[in-house]
């Protein structure tokens, strides 16, 4: 039983309603997760670009460099580090000695993520003048958040879509498909004694209405031949009639 009901149209256009949404549902949250995540660091990269350019020409100004008013230790809440070319630690903000000690941050031709004191950074770098490297570390916990909140709501808010699609599908299909059912039964119902019942034809216009047509014609079709038929076995019994009761009369006198 259930499997004859998994084969039922309802069923397999529930089942294929559903699937096909789950696909477009998925690559549209995919894609989206995948944009928003591009465009969330990109935006914290241009941010931190930004910042390090103003601080690299602080630095390669007059009275720049390790030191001084314009120095590096004068920097608040921010995780800047002024890098040799040995590799070597020469300058850094407060934040940076707390968090990193002399542990240098990475150097990349490009921005790259980390993780300073569990807090995600991102890492960009710039040459100054005087052959060193300066470092800075941004925050990136905002835009990580932000993901982790949307992948939350796309893996609650897929599921429950794809649940109210089936159940809409699976009702829909079913108010659809329920003329049918009534048909079939009317049309189980009819035997040779009923010939003269017919189907409700339902007032949509549609295919259902067609069909509810087409078995009308067929049981008055049905109906037609039955009819032709007992009139052609009363005629028939009618003309037999006579020849067998003379038959009857000769077979009466002779055995008489």
């Amino acid at each position: 039983m259930a499997s004859r009901a998994f084969r039922s149209v309802r069923a397999r256009t529930t089942l294929g309603a559903t699937v096909v949404v789950a696909v477009a549902l998925l690559i549209g949250a995919f894609s989206f997760y995948g944009i928003l995540s591009s465009s969330i660091h990109a935006s914290a990269e241009r941010a931190a670009e930004q910042r390090l350019d103003e601080l690299a020409e602080r630095f390669d100004g007059p009275g720049g460099g390790p030191g001084g008013e314009r120095g590096v230790d004068s920097l608040d809440d921010e995780i800047v580090q002024i890098i040799g070319e040995d590799g070597a630690v020469r300058a850094a903000s407060e934040d940076a000695r707390d968090e990193l000690g002399s542990t240098a941050l990475p150097l990349a031709d490009q921005a790259r993520t980390t993780t300073i004191g569990g807090e995600p950074m991102l890492v960009v770098s710039d040459d100054l003048e005087n052959d060193e490297t300066l470092v800075l570390a941004v925050s990136i916990e905002d835009g990580v958040e932000t993901l982790s909140t949307v992948a939350v709501l796309l893996t609650v808010a897929v599921p429950l879509l794809l649940l109210l699609v089936a159940v809409t599908t699976w009702l829909v299909v079913g108010r659809a498909l329920r003329p049918v059912t009534r048909i079939r039964e009317e049309v189980d119902g009819i035997t040779a004694e009923h010939l003269h019942r017919r189907v409700e034809v339902p007032p949509s216009s549609d295919e259902i209405a067609a069909l509810a047509t087409t078995m009308n014609r067929m049981l008055d079709r049905l109906d037609s031949s039955a009819t032709a038929q007992r009139r052609f076995v009363s005629d028939a019994s009618h003309e037999l009639r006579s020849p067998l009761a003379t038959i009857r009369q000769h077979a009466e006198l002779a055995q008489a």
